[in-house]
């Protein structure tokens, strides 16, 4: 059957056509961009290995109760050589001579927190190496000396 007479050029039954509105079209292309920068961002961030800072309060805490069971070298501030310092996140050659004349000056950290009270050293450098160091020595199992045998034989 032919509509005679009719501006409107013939349809199919159940062709269908869409119009988008100006801000469904910048909903779109926002959403299309934003697709491409995450495909970009997760070519670009690293692999979790690499990452060498732990930020998240509950790892960190976690990390703490992790690290002496499973054996990691945790690093003595109260012993440890320049090179040593100079390897924990945050702390460049200036701050390791500083931690060293304040070690010299002072004597041993008393705790790790103690190692604010060196120039230079802030609260959020703290909480960033409070996972990484310490102030006790840590001997392996076998080395303990005794009190019953005196560590000697």
């Amino acid at each position: 059957m032919e509509i005679s007479g009719s501006n409107q050029s013939p349809m199919c039954a159940n062709e269908r056509r869409f119009a988008f509105s100006r801000r469904e079209l910048a909903a779109l292309a926002a959403l299309t961009v934003s697709l491409a920068v995450g495909c970009f961002l997760v070519w670009l961030i690293p692999e979790p290995s690499d990452l060498r800072v732990v930020r998240s309060p509950e790892l960190a805490s976690l990390a703490r109760e992790v690290a002496p069971s499973t054996g990691s070298h945790l690093i003595n501030i109260n012993t440890a050589s320049f090179d040593e310092l100079v390897s924990l996140p945050g702390i460049g050659p200036k701050k390791a001579q500083a931690i060293l004349d304040y070690r010299h000056a002072n004597g041993r950290f008393p705790d790790v927190g103690a190692i604010e009270r060196v120039k230079g050293i802030g609260p959020a450098t703290v909480a960033r190496l409070r996972p990484l160091i310490t102030v006790q020595d840590r001997a392996p199992a076998g080395e303990r000396s005794s009190p019953a045998t005196g560590g000697s034989r």
